[in-house]
Parts: structure tokens; sequence; C-alpha cells
């Protein structure tokens, strides 16, 4: 793998772990125990590169409850240390993502979709909401969740997977993507699922009403925007996590028969493809990668770029 300045060696093996925390006092970097060896399923990570996204902000401003300490975080890149004796998948200085729901691996649907695809599972649990997440150093997480980087490709590129995979979603609804096809929304994922879109040939307007409507800001207002923009029969796809409900006028959906489909992720290997190939541009919408100690300045950044965080060393 050609070098990268975030790929080199670190040295630093200590008994602590430096980790941006939500506890209920507000968010804090704190120096953590060092995670422990993995298990016969599990990997040993350092994260070179961790994204932002709006999920995170609402967990450290408390809007989205976890019980807390909770690790934040779950867009990454990562380099593989350590693997436990049933991985096969990767190997140490491998470079990966990870797919952020864990599955509980006992469901029919776990059975079904394993071992990737156990993020479908009705009890998957979320990094950095229902479990720690990857705004650390270090951790350990299950190997079936990880997903193999090409040699070569920029981390940053490796950490926005997920929300390629969130985007490629709405290919994979079973849709015929054809007539009119409209995105609301003004920030980072609208303007990913434009460029996702437009790569795989299909062209998207901003303006005027739309056989299908593409709904990315995850508000009331953007929600009741896309019910108006959508023409009568057609069709909504909810592509946001609001962090609490929003109310749906069911009356509205009735009156002009419109059709709601929620998407929440598609492939992730079909999307980590998407990230390592250079014909899709995104390094325009990377904004600064700061140290986990900036965390108040890379949630005031907005919602054009995505910022990045450099887990380091805890200061002293």
């Amino acid at each position: 793998m050609p070098s990268h300045p975030l790929l080199e060696p670190n040295a630093r093996r200590g008994a602590t772990n430096c980790a941006l925390v939500r506890r209920a006092r507000g968010v804090s970097v704190e120096a953590r125990a060092a995670p422990p060896a993995p298990g016969p399923d599990e990997l040993s990570l350092r994260v070179l590169v961790a994204g932002l996204c709006r999920t995170d902000v609402s967990v450290a401003r408390g809007a989205l409850a976890v019980a807390e300490p909770r690790v934040i975080g779950h867009e990454c890149a990562a380099i593989v240390e350590a693997v436990g004796a049933e991985v096969r998948h990767v190997a140490p200085g491998d470079v990966v993502t990870l797919v952020p729901l864990v599955g509980c691996g006992a469901c029919d649907t776990c059975r079904a979709h394993a071992p990737r695809g156990r993020w479908r599972c009705a009890a998957a649990q979320m990094l950095g909401v229902d479990r720690d997440g990857v705004f650390t150093e270090r951790l350990v997480a299950p190997a079936a969740c990880a997903v193999r980087a090409p040699a070569g490709v920029d981390p940053r590129r490796v950490a926005l997977v997920e929300p390629l995979a969130a985007v490629t979603a709405v290919l994979e609804t079973g849709l015929q993507l054809a007539g009119s096809i409209g995105v609301t929304g003004t920030g980072r994922i609208a303007e990913l699922t434009r460029r996702v879109l437009r790569h795989a040939g299909i062209e998207t307007t901003d303006e005027g009403p739309a056989d299908i409507v593409i709904e990315t800001g995850g508000t009331q207002g953007a929600l009741a925007h896309a019910l108006q923009r959508a023409r009568r029969g057609g069709i909504v796809i909810l592509k946001c996590r609001p962090p609490t409900p929003l109310a749906l006028d069911v009356a509205l959906v009735v009156r002009r028969e419109l059709r709601l489909i929620g998407a929440a992720y598609g492939d992730f290997d079909a999307a980590m493809a998407l990230a390592a190939d250079p014909s899709l541009p995104l390094e325009d919408l990377f904004g600064a990668t700061l140290p986990l100690t900036e965390f108040e300045r890379a949630c005031r950044d907005g919602e054009r770029q995505k910022v990045f965080f450099a887990p380091g060393p805890c200061a002293g």
C-alpha cells in the first residue's frame, strides 16, 4: 500500500485510550482504559479518521438519548492491528471501515443475512448510540462489520463508505428510477445523493414537482416539502433518521395517493467500490481534519462539508 501520513505506524502503546465521550454533563475528551485483546471473531483497530454526521451531533447535544458514558461516532477508516482466531477476510495492516449496525447474530434475519447483512436485524445496535463508537484512538469491533478497503484509497474516502451506503440504498429499493427525480435538501447527503445517482446515469432536478422525491433533510419542514413536491401518485423516498419522531400528514398522503418508502443502507461492498472510484468526485465535500478536542468547532462547521477527526493521544 502506498504511504499515507495516517497509515504510518503509531508507536504509542500506552495503557490509556483517548476518546470523545458523552456523559450527563456533556461531551468531553477522556483517557479511557485501552481496549482488550480481540475475541475469536473480533478485530483490534486503530482509527485513522472518523467522520462527523448529524447523528453524532444529536447524541452530543442530547437530542438522541444514549446510555452514559458513551463513545460517539460511527463513520471511520481504521487500520487492523490484530485479528481473532476465527477471522479470515481481513488481516493486520488492512484498512477497513465498519458497518455501523451490529446484529444480534441469533435471529432469523441475522442467519439469513450473515455475516455483514446482520445490520438488517430488528435488534441491531448502532455504533456511537447503542454501543461505543469510533471517536477514539483504538477499539475492538466485530469482524463481521469490517469492510476492507482497496490499497491506496484516501482514508477520508474510506470513512465516507457509511454515508455512501446510505445513499446507494436509493438504488436498491427495487424502484424503476425513471421520470423526474427530485432531491430535497441542501446538505452533504443531498449533494452526495445527486452525485451517486449521476454516477449511476440518473439525472435529478432541484426544481418543480417530481415523480420521485428523495428526502434528505430529516426535519419536519423537509418532510412536508417533500410530500408537497411529489406529483399525485408519486413516490417519496425517506433517507434520513431524525433523532425524534416527525408528524406525518396522513390525509395529504392519502389524498394525493403518495407512496412512502424508507431506504436505510445499500450494499457496503458496493459503497466501498464507489469510495475507491476516482470518477466519483468527493474531495470537494471534505472539510477540515481535526483532533477530538476540536469537537465544538466541528459541530459549528455546518452541513456543506464533511468534517473528520484524527484521534490521537490525550493531552498530557
